[in-house]
């Protein structure tokens, strides 16, 4: 260990530290995807190809108003009731 000197115990920290990020973002990532498939098919049996643009527009405002501080729309879509989506 005396070969690298104090440069290496910088870069073993920094390393040590970068991992730790990548595993934390991993693992955000991974709790905030929803079931999205579902959710496309649960749209497409309820929306024409013709309107789906204004219906996103209208769940996407919806979304935007009522959301709960910096909440997630997976997490909005899971508590909010049906007349709300359409």
């Amino acid at each position: 260990m005396n070969q690298g000197g104090p440069d290496m115990w910088i870069l073993l920290v920094l390393s040590i530290a970068v991992v730790a990020v990548v595993i934390e973002r991993l693992v955000f990532f991974f709790s905030q995807h929803g079931d999205t498939k579902a959710l496309l098919k649960a749209i497409g049996d309820k929306i024409a190809a013709d309107d789906l643009p204004d219906y996103l527009e209208r769940v996407v405002t919806r979304y935007t108003q009522t959301r709960l501080g910096g909440e997630s729309f997976a997490s909005w879509v899971s508590h909010v009731t049906e007349p709300e989506l359409t």
